[in-house]
C-alpha cells in the first residue's frame, strides 16, 4: 500500500514511465516528468529549510499556458514529497 502522494508519484513513474498521467489546456505531462519534477520542487523545498508539515503555497504563475500548468503540477507533486 502506498502510504502518500509522494510515494504515489514514484510508483506511477516506475509503473507507468512515459504514459500520460495528465493532459491540461496547454499540454500532458508523463508519469516520470511528474515524478522528476515533483523530486526538483521537494529538494528546493528542502534546501530552503522547508520540513515535513510546514505549509507551502503556490509562487507566482507565468502568462505562457503550458509554463503555468508545468508550476501547478510541480507545486502540487512537490510539496507533498
Amino acid at each position: 500500500m502506498l502510504g502518500n502522494l509522494g510515494e504515489i508519484s514514484s510508483h506511477g513513474s516506475r509503473s507507468y514511465g512515459d504514459k500520460p498521467a495528465l493532459i491540461t489546456e496547454g499540454r500532458s505531462f508523463s508519469f516520470t516528468e511528474i515524478d522528476h519534477l515533483a523530486c526538483q520542487l521537494a529538494n528546493g523545498l528542502k534546501a530552503k529549510g522547508v520540513e515535513p508539515g510546514d505549509r507551502v503555497t503556490p509562487g507566482a504563475q507565468e502568462d505562457d499556458a503550458a509554463q503555468r500548468d508545468k508550476e501547478h503540477v510541480a507545486d502540487f507533486a512537490g510539496s507533498v514529497r
